[in-house]
């Protein structure tokens, strides 16, 4: 026989840890950076458990983690073999997006086939979707099957703190490779697409008589084409808080649900005038109702979250059979996770599931007051706490999104969405009509929006403060909440809130008071900011593409204002960011570049051996070339601005794509200026032509840094090179492995850190000789 305490706990069970213990096992699964999240997780959970419950309660909570730990392992996403990076591979491919480039396609699609084009070849293994550009493409639409030629390699990103993780979006989004399409070998249309009901929407869209503008803030805004709206658009949204009034979210999916669960109600209460109140259709049609527009718009990971918790909201609003608020919002949780057991690598999971629940805590058990104060109240403390994510996360605060959001909620949910939904309800003549007032509407928001980001644009918090500044919010946001808090003691947390924003807002960096150094992730190619509290340099600007992207653009949210930028030679590698900087709004105090490259639309001087420059206690100075060198016209490699950076803590040598010449003339010129040197960043990425074996012998540098690509056709750092700088006892770096390489002085030297660790042979030290 059970006691009492036993069979009260059976009974709450639900309400007390079945569900919430689940999730929390999935989060310690799915969160895990080493073994330890098992651990701290099964204990902590385990020893609540069999605290709270009964034996019972916690067997299943363990089969529960068990299992789960399974499925997670099964969905994790496939990748390519590196050894099979740069090789032909002959693919069937179903995709599933286009978009439509300036000069190319880019296409996403599901691997129905996949073998090599040699036979000497292992196979491909399993893979899920690709991610490929195709140049000179035909038309391609979503639903056909290709045969392709194309040449992968696996998935991979630039790694630069505090920026955004492509490598990890890929593997969140199930891509198992990326690469391009070979345009000489033959491609073949195996199938056309199917019959699709959102092609056919896009094309009704394209052909009614409104202008382009308003056709994309239709599509993006009712079909969830986010692909729509340029990166301009989203840039300035972002800035001002609102992009979730711009994708298909719970908010769209919660208005359907509105708009036909009231329909079907007034048509059950003419049908049925003594039992409409009771019945369960209209719950019904809503929910069908949301599956079928999430159906439409596309089951991504934000749709799908959006259509789960919206259902769980209606299940819990029908009251029939229905669980309490927080099961509802624990049990959706528990279905987001089990169908996408990736979900927590999500930004959208967090700040949707955190911006609910603190709703939960500010309207559950209470009384709603009127719609305008309700409004204001919610808004207020989403601002808080989804602030406190977002400088947590992103490192930015947007000041406007309170009184942003207060008009764009009513406005985008009272006016813009049902005049878009009645354009596709109401027939051909009046449909156009209500889109054409759509169109009038967005543009002027467009208009404000964009004046207002133009004038107070978004943020960016130090990363030194965005800690105590998300707990700041986070203790605001849970303060309003609070039930029984006086408003004195709300007003005084919000002045100490502002106060302490104030304080840390006003601090002008998180920079070291010394020069640093940060070899940033560009890929094959070259680029070194020297830092200081006041002072910013740049050393080489990476590559462009034949795209014309340059990684540059993705080290910051605006173009920076630069005190100096050197480049070393004008190989494309080293000078093909420029263009970026100049034409981006990116302010270039002095720019420093050697007689071979030629002038760009900034003033420059020559860099010449002997001149250079004092910034605090750091001395920077050219050591290469020398003012009558002449660099010959088949190799400018040797022509590059060689620096040497000297701080009371550390000196580092820049060598740029100098070859072994150079190297050894160093030597000669400038004997023990140079013996043992702290930071080498290695010549022409490690390659044979540079890091002459007698000069790394004279260097002996305690760290070596090569910056070069991941899997980059030259096969950088060349294996003799790295076991000469091996044998010295250097410590060795890659950013084609290790990310971003930042050099911080300190007391006693200099400490390196890599923005990627990805394993190494001892602590500290990177073994780049195994890398391919």
């Amino acid at each position: 026989m059970r006691s009492r305490s036993e069979a009260v706990a059976a009974r709450r069970y639900p309400d007390l840890l079945i569900v919430p213990g689940m999730v929390l096992s999935m989060l310690a699964v799915s969160l895990r950076e080493e073994l330890l999240w098992w651990v701290v997780g099964l204990l902590v959970v385990g020893i609540v458990s069999g605290w709270l419950l009964t034996r019972r309660c916690w067997l299943m909570w363990l089969a529960g983690l068990v299992l789960f730990a399974g499925w997670h392992h099964e969905h994790q996403t496939p990748v390519l073999a590196d050894t099979l990076a740069g090789r032909d591979m002959r693919l069937m491919l179903e995709v599933d997006r286009v978009d439509a480039g300036s000069d190319r396609l880019r296409l996403e699609g599901t691997v129905a086939g996949c073998e090599p084009v040699a036979t000497d070849m292992v196979e491909c293994g399993p893979l899920n979707r690709l991610r490929l550009d195709w140049y000179d493409a035909p038309a391609v639409l979503v639903g056909e099957r290709w045969q392709l030629t194309a040449r992968l390699k696996p998935p991979h990103g630039y790694h630069n703190p505090g920026r955004f993780d492509y490598q990890a979006w890929l593997l969140r989004e199930g891509i198992s490779a990326t690469g391009y399409v070979r345009s000489r070998a033959v491609a073949r249309r195996i199938h056309d697409a199917p019959p699709s009901l959102r092609q056919a929407l896009h094309a009704i869209l394209a052909a009614r008589d409104i202008s382009s503008d308003t056709q994309r803030w239709l599509s993006a805004l009712t079909l969830g084409n986010s692909q729509a709206l340029s990166r301009d658009e989203w840039e300035t949204l972002a800035a001002l808080g609102i992009t979730h009034l711009f994708v298909v979210s719970g908010l769209h999916v919660g208005l359907v649900i509105a708009l036909i669960w009231w329909v079907t109600r007034q048509v059950v209460r003419c049908v049925m005038p003594s039992r409409w109140r009771v019945s369960p259709i209209p719950w019904v049609m809503a929910a069908l109702g949301a599956v079928g527009y999430a159906a439409l718009v596309g089951w991504t990971p934000p749709v799908t979250r959006a259509a789960i918790m919206a259902l769980m909201a209606l299940w819990v609003r029908s009251g029939r059979r229905a669980p309490s608020p927080w099961q509802g919002w624990w049990l959706a949780m528990l279905l987001v996770l089990w169908l996408d057991p990736l979900a927590t690598q999500r930004q959208g999971f967090w700040l949707s599931f955190a911006a609910v629940g603190l709703l939960l805590m500010a309207w559950v058990n209470r009384p709603i007051p009127g719609w305008w104060w309700g409004q204001w109240r919610s808004q207020l403390i989403l601002t808080f706490g989804m602030g406190a994510l977002v400088v947590l996360v992103l490192g930015q605060w947007s000041v406007l999104s309170l009184p942003v959001n207060l008009v764009a909620i009513p406005l985008v949910t009272l006016i813009m969405v049902p005049l878009a939904l009645a354009g596709w309800i109401a027939g051909p003549w009046f449909g156009v009509m209500c889109w054409q007032i759509f169109g009038w509407v967005a543009q002027v928001f467009w208009d404000a929006s964009h004046w207002l980001a133009s004038v107070w644009p978004v943020i960016v918090v130090p990363e030194a403060l965005r800690e105590a500044l998300s707990v700041l919010l986070f203790i605001a946001a849970l303060t309003l909440c609070m039930p029984g808090v006086g408003r004195m003691f709300k007003v005084a947390i919000m002045a100490v809130l502002l106060a302490g924003s104030v304080i840390h807002l006003a601090t002008p960096s998180d920079i070291s008071p010394g020069l640093s150094m940060q070899v940033h992730d560009v890929g094959q190619g070259l680029a070194v900011s020297l830092m200081a509290p006041d002072y910013h340099a740049l050393y080489d600007t990476g590559p462009r593409f034949r795209s014309g992207f340059a990684p540059l653009s993705t080290l910051w949210d605006r173009a920076p204002v630069l005190d100096d930028v050197i480049i070393s030679h004008g190989d494309l590698d080293h000078a093909g960011g420029l263009h970026w900087l100049e034409s981006s709004g990116g302010v270039i105090e002095r720019l420093w570049r050697p007689a071979s490259v030629p002038v760009s639309a900034t003033p420059s001087r020559r860099c010449v051996a002997g001149e250079g420059w004092q910034k605090g206690d750091a001395r920077l100075t050219f050591l290469w070339p020398e003012r009558t060198w002449r660099a010959p016209t088949e190799d400018r490699n040797d022509s590059s601005c060689v620096l040497l950076v000297e701080t009371p803590a550390y000196r580092a040598l820049v060598l740029g794509d100098a070859g072994r010449r150079v190297e050894r003339w160093l030597v000669r010129r400038y004997g023990a200026r140079l013996a043992d040197i702290d930071v080498l960043i290695a010549s022409h990425h490690g390659s044979r032509t540079g890091s002459d074996p007698e000069a790394i012998r004279f260097f002996r540098p305690d760290h070596v840094i090569f910056s070069a690509g991941y899997l980059n056709r030259y096969d950088h750092p060349h294996p003799e090179v790295v076991q000469d700088f091996r044998a010295t006892g250097s410590c060795l770096w890659s950013t084609a492995l290790d990310g971003a390489i930042t050099l911080t002085p300190v007391a006693d030297g200099v400490t390196v850190r890599a923005a990627a660790r990805r394993g190494g042979i001892e602590p500290g030290c990177l073994g780049v000789e195994s890398a391919p």
